[in-house]
């Protein structure tokens, strides 16, 4: 629960005000605006046994640091992590009983005296603990911060259960968007996640805005406990989409998404049981690029992939233990500059169910002399305009050989 200076109960439900510093002449103005009948001021509702510890707002982890707790159980609200930094609204509580935990500038803070300050985050991480500044200028770093400090966690206890791994996108900043400073490198069991639109725009041209893998230090199989399993949704948006926008498809020279692991081995942790989902790429060279090392059984639900140069890609050609039971689903795959897809990959499995693929720059799919052995099912689909061709395979080396491709259309295909 975040909670401000007031409250204002509708229809008998309580809407709290996540910002401290509202006033009760504005509540009681919306409330005469808003025909509302009932507010109650923040020491009324911190007369209420539950809420009756939340003692103060602390304006920074700085600050914080130097609020010495009296008592366990004590809650304060943190109003932001940094000065420059966006709202939060964030209850800490004091632990008592935990004498050990390391301050890691993000859910726990360790006060000159050695006690520890914790965040509630029952519902996941607020960007805003990461150091998000107010203008959402600095969103991959707050990203990263997050991911390394709970990631540190995970490995640390050999499991995926001691670290929180949902972040949550609700910041308060202008028009709901964020700018990615740098690269951000995550691993397949954390998540990504807003309820209302929001954009993430990236101005850098030469490195990926996010590489989704598993290639961390120490990060090994064990943490799942159970052959590679986790079952996470990395993207997700409850009501709409999140916009990934790039430099442009003919300035950036890399990858929206860079999806899945470079190496493999037993003391890699596997891609797999992995989602993306409501999330729209355009503005890069390659949209969505795939890798096929220890990389299987991982689905793309309700992605816009449109107006990249590619729009999904496979730019490697080796693989090892991946491909297996690649699934997009209700996909829109689009106005690509070159090709919608363009694949220079072995033997990958490829299922595109409900999706449409539309109107590309040059050729639907370009098969180059790496693609080998993939099989691409298009089923329940719609696919139209295309410049040159509806598939190219272009001449082979035949200095190697592999299987053959093998492309099964069961949708309409309008000429």
């Amino acid at each position: 629960l975040n909670t401000g200076d007031n409250l204002i109960a509708v229809l008998g439900k309580i809407i709290f005000n996540t910002n401290p510093y509202v006033t009760k002449e504005v509540l009681s103005l919306y409330q005469t605006k808003n025909d509302m009948n009932l507010y109650a001021t923040k020491t009324e509702l911190l007369s209420q046994p539950k809420f009756e510890n939340i003692t103060n707002v602390i304006n920074s982890f700085s600050e914080l640091r130097n609020y010495e707790p009296e008592y366990e159980g004590q809650y304060i609200i943190l109003h932001k992590a940094i000065p420059n930094g966006v709202k939060l609204n964030v209850i800490f509580y004091y632990d008592d009983n935990d004498t050990t935990s390391n301050d890691d500038n993000i859910r726990i803070i360790v006060t000159t005296n050695g006690k520890r300050w914790k965040a509630m985050v029952n519902d996941g991480i607020d960007i805003g603990l990461g150091g998000l500044l107010s203008d959402g200028s600095n969103l991959g770093t707050s990203l990263n911060n997050i991911i390394s400090s709970d990631l540190s966690k995970i490995v640390s206890n050999n499991s995926m259960m001691y670290g929180i791994t949902k972040i949550n996108l609700n910041a308060e900043i202008t028009n709901f968007s964020y700018e990615l400073d740098t690269t951000v490198k995550i691993p397949t069991f954390f998540q990504i996640y807003a309820n209302s639109y929001i954009e993430i725009l990236v101005n850098f041209t030469n490195s990926p805005a996010f590489v989704i893998n598993n290639e961390f230090p120490s990060l090994t199989t064990d943490v799942t406990k159970y052959i590679n399993m986790q079952g996470s949704s990395i993207f997700s948006n409850k009501t709409s989409r999140i916009r990934l926008i790039g430099p442009g498809a003919t300035i950036s020279n890399s990858y929206g998404i860079d999806f899945g692991n470079t190496i493999n081995g037993n003391s890699i942790l596997d891609v797999r049981d992995t989602m993306i989902r409501d999330l729209h790429i355009r503005g890069f060279k390659y949209g969505l690029n795939c890798r096929a090392f220890d990389t299987y059984i991982c689905n793309f639900e309700n992605l816009d992939l449109i107006g990249n140069y590619y729009n999904l890609s496979a730019t490697s050609t080796n693989k090892a233990n991946g491909g297996e039971k690649i699934n997009f689903k209700t996909c829109t795959i689009a106005n690509s500059t070159s090709h919608n897809i363009f694949w220079n990959m072995v033997g990958y499995s490829m299922t595109f169910d409900n999706c449409s693929i539309d109107y590309a720059g040059e050729t639907t799919l370009w098969l180059d002399n790496g693609a080998r052995g993939n099989y691409f099912n298009f089923v329940n689909s719609w696919i139209e305009g295309w410049k040159d061709f509806l598939v190219n395979q272009v001449q082979l080396n035949t200095s190697w050989s592999y299987y053959k491709n093998k492309i099964t259309f069961l949708s309409l295909i309008h000429i």
